[in-house]
C-alpha cells in the first residue's frame, strides 16, 4: 500500500526528472534527443507545484473531515 506522504514524494521525484531530463546543460542528463527534451518541457509546464499539492492535501483534508462528520452523525441518528 502506498501511503499518501510517498505518493507526494514521487510527484516531486518525478519533477526533477523532467526538469534533469529538459534542462542537460544545468546539470540535467547529457545526450537526451531534444523531442524528450521538448516533451519534458510540455510536461512541465503544467505540472503541479508544491503550493498546488498543499492546496489540493488542504483542500481534501477538509472534504475528508466534513464527510466524515457527516457519516457519524448519520449512524448515530443525529439531525444536523
Amino acid at each position: 500500500m502506498t501511503l499518501p506522504h510517498e505518493r507526494t514524494m514521487a510527484v516531486f521525484r518525478v519533477q526533477a526528472f523532467l526538469s534533469k531530463l529538459m534542462t542537460p546543460k544545468e546539470g540535467g542528463y547529457k545526450g537526451i534527443p531534444k523531442p524528450v527534451r521538448e516533451e519534458a518541457r510540455r510536461l512541465l509546464k503544467h505540472y503541479p507545484l508544491a503550493c498546488d499539492l498543499l492546496t489540493q492535501a488542504s483542500f481534501c483534508s477538509e472534504t475528508v473531515r466534513k464527510w466524515a462528520t457527516e457519516m457519524d452523525r448519520h449512524y448515530r441518528g443525529d439531525s444536523k
